[in-house]
């Protein structure tokens, strides 16, 4: 009976101990890693503000996790939540997003507390180097506080994971250091809508851009920028339709087929491609693959923006092509 009363009082005193240990342990508990990336910063940025790009390489996937997305997929606003047996429950909301250099997110896990995760991404000599932080707040007394003071031990191998497996994701991807977002600047133009096969695709230009020159001298309007065609279907295999136009600083109204159009200001990327048009569509594909890496969704027709007059550059190697993607 006595030994019991020693055992019992020992417990007392642990438990007691415990607790006062609990009090002065912090409220508020501060994580994190980082990882240098060879890979572009706005590359980098996307798999970590586009939501559904954490399933690529987040080290807290499990095989039993459902995820649901709510509101806009990226930037500020956009919500996962996910359910697991294995790695729990909870929801997570993107507060603030500073294009290629912040994220800030908060984290709901119901009972078991919230906390806040920040990623920075500096811009190195080669890559960006990406850190990833989280912050536990309102720590409950006492258990809340013990499991602050054992978090960030437990935290590391998670982070540096998931830090490992975006860096793999990101530089297996190819090079977009090229590429640009972008947003657009309104214009308002003179167009012809025709179309062709792609066989007959340079003849139908020279014909369509000959007839807005032409348009242009007679009507002495004036250029406001380089001609552009955007492309509204794209069939190889059938007709491609397409809008040839010519930025122009004044108009008169439409004149028969030419007409009165524009570029509207939209988000989009850009890729500055140089060489033969017979090579274009290398640029569009990248720009392509760019697109669904980063998660983004089209949200309009691409147009290509011809820079150098081949009147002027004999050279074709030389010739230079804006291509640009609107996107959402």
């Amino acid at each position: 009976m006595k030994a019991l009363k020693i055992i019992v009082l020992a417990l007392v005193i642990i438990v007691g101990l415990i607790l006062a240990v609990a009090a002065f342990l912090p409220k508020t508990v501060e994580m994190g890693n980082s990882i240098e990336i060879s890979a572009s910063e706005s590359v980098v940025f996307n798999q970590v503000n586009n939501f559904p790009n954490w399933e690529k390489w987040s080290p807290f996937k499990s095989d039993d996790m459902t995820t649901e997305y709510e509101g806009p997929t990226a930037g500020v606003g956009a919500k996962r939540t996910w359910t697991s047996e294995k790695m729990g429950s909870g929801s997570q909301i993107i507060d603030e997003s500073t294009p290629f250099s912040s994220i800030e997110t908060s984290l709901d896990f119901g009972a078991d507390g919230k906390s806040t995760s920040t990623w920075t991404f500096e811009k190195m000599d080669v890559g960006v180097k990406v850190t990833w932080g989280m912050t536990m707040i309102d720590l409950s007394w006492p258990m809340g506080r013990i499991f602050g003071l054992m978090a960030p031990g437990w935290m590391d191998p998670f982070f540096t994971k998931g830090l490992q497996s975006l860096k793999d994701t990101c530089e297996a991807m190819p090079d977009y250091s090229g590429i640009n977002e972008i947003v657009t600047t309104p214009a308002t133009t003179y167009a012809i809508n025709d179309s062709c096969l792609l066989a007959d695709m340079e003849m139908k230009m020279g014909e369509v851009y000959g007839k807005l020159v032409q348009f242009f001298m007679k009507n002495q309007l004036e250029m406001a920028g380089p001609p552009l065609c955007i492309y509204h279907v794209w069939n190889p295999e059938g007709f491609i339709h397409f809008e040839a136009a010519i930025p122009t600083m004044q108009t008169i109204g439409d004149q028969g087929e030419i007409v009165v159009s524009g570029i509207s200001e939209s988000k989009a990327v850009e890729y500055l491609y140089v060489g033969s048009y017979d090579g274009l569509g290398t640029g569009h594909e990248l720009l392509g693959n760019y697109i669904s890496d980063c998660g983004y969704q089209m949200a309009g027709s691409p147009y290509e923006e011809y820079l150098t007059d081949p009147s002027n550059e004999p050279d074709p190697a030389k010739w230079q092509t804006r291509i640009v993607y609107p996107i959402q």
